[in-house]
C-alpha cells in the first residue's frame, strides 16, 4: 500500500468514525515509523456509502419504544416527554408531566386470565359499590383506560386505550369483535 493509498484510507476511515461519534483507538492507527500492513483492503466507496448510510438510519432511528406504546403516547401527546418507553413507569411519568392524573386500577381484576371484554363488561355494567370505589378517584370515573394486556400464545405485550365506555381510541393491533386479550395491568387517565 502506498503512502497515497494509505492517506486515503485513513481519511475515509476517520470522516465515517466521525458520523458515527466514535474515533479509531490509538493502537489501530500507525505512529512513528511503524509500516502499515500490506494485505489492509481499503474501504472502498461503496462500502463507505454504505457505512454512512448506516450510521445515518441508526442516528435518526427512534429507540425509545415499541409502535404500540409510542402510537398510544403519541394519541395523548405526551411522546415528546418520554425517555425510553420500554418501561411503563416512564410512560406514566410522562403522562403525569404533562398534567394528566394517572391512577393503576388493576385491583378490580380478580382472577388471572380477565380479558379486555370483561373489564369493559364489568366497568359499564352494574357495578357493586366496591368496583366503583375501586375505579373512581375523588368520586370520579377515568376519561380514558389504558390497558396493558398479553398474548400467551405469542408471547407478547402490548397497550392501548379506550374510553371508559370500552370504544378503542388508539390500538396497533386491533382486535375484530371481543378482545380477549389477558389484561395484566389498567392505569385509569383523568385530565
Amino acid at each position: 500500500m502506498t503512502d497515497k493509498e494509505y492517506t486515503t484510507v485513513t481519511k475515509l476511515e476517520d470522516e465515517m468514525f466521525q458520523i458515527v461519534g466514535a474515533t479509531l483507538p490509538a493502537r489501530s492507527r500507525p505512529s512513528g515509523n511503524q509500516i502499515p500492513h500490506s494485505k489492509v483492503n481499503p474501504v472502498t466507496k461503496q462500502r463507505a456509502k454504505r457505512i454512512t448510510t448506516l450510521s445515518a438510519e441508526y442516528i435518526n432511528h427512534d429507540f425509545r419504544g415499541s409502535p404500540c406504546l409510542t402510537a398510544t403516547a403519541h394519541w395523548f401527546g405526551v411522546r415528546g416527554a418520554i425517555h425510553w418507553v420500554h418501561f411503563t413507569t416512564d410512560f406514566i411519568r410522562a403522562m403525569r408531566k404533562k398534567g394528566y392524573m394517572v391512577r393503576q386500577r388493576t385491583s378490580i381484576i380478580r382472577k388471572s386470565g380477565y380479558t379486555v371484554s370483561d373489564f369493559v363488561t364489568k366497568v359499564n355494567g352494574e357495578m357493586s359499590a366496591t368496583v366503583t370505589k375501586q375505579l373512581s378517584l375523588r368520586g370520579q370515573m377515568p376519561d380514558y383506560l389504558v390497558f396493558i394486556t398479553i398474548d400467551r400464545e405469542a408471547g407478547v405485550a402490548h397497550i392501548h386505550a379506550t374510553d371508559f365506555f370500552g370504544s378503542v381510541k388508539v390500538d396497533t393491533a386491533p382486535v375484530k369483535g371481543e378482545d380477549r386479550r389477558e389484561v395484566t395491568n389498567v392505569f385509569g387517565v383523568w385530565y
